[in-house]
């Protein structure tokens, strides 16, 4: 019985948890965001698609202003 509780407590947990995330504001989120964008930016600088990079470097930016690596590789996708 407890089990079985256990069970479905943590199936509903597992259920609301992307609804909970994709609707926070909260600052930890936009973070993960801002780094996953840094990311495929970086990425995109390394294959040469600068158009690409700078818009998701950007998008970091707005997402975290005070990511000062974004900053400095927008401006390398800029600069080339």
């Amino acid at each position: 019985m407890v089990r079985s509780l256990i069970l479905l407590f943590s199936l509903l947990l597992y259920a609301c948890a992307p609804t909970y995330y994709e609707t926070s504001s909260d600052y930890r989120t936009h973070t993960n965001y801002a780094v996953a964008y840094y990311n495929r930016g970086n990425a995109y600088l390394n294959k040469g698609e600068y158009d690409l990079a700078i818009k998701d470097l950007t998008k970091a930016i707005e997402l975290n202003p005070n990511y000062a690596a974004a900053y400095n590789n927008r401006g390398n996708g800029l600069f080339v």
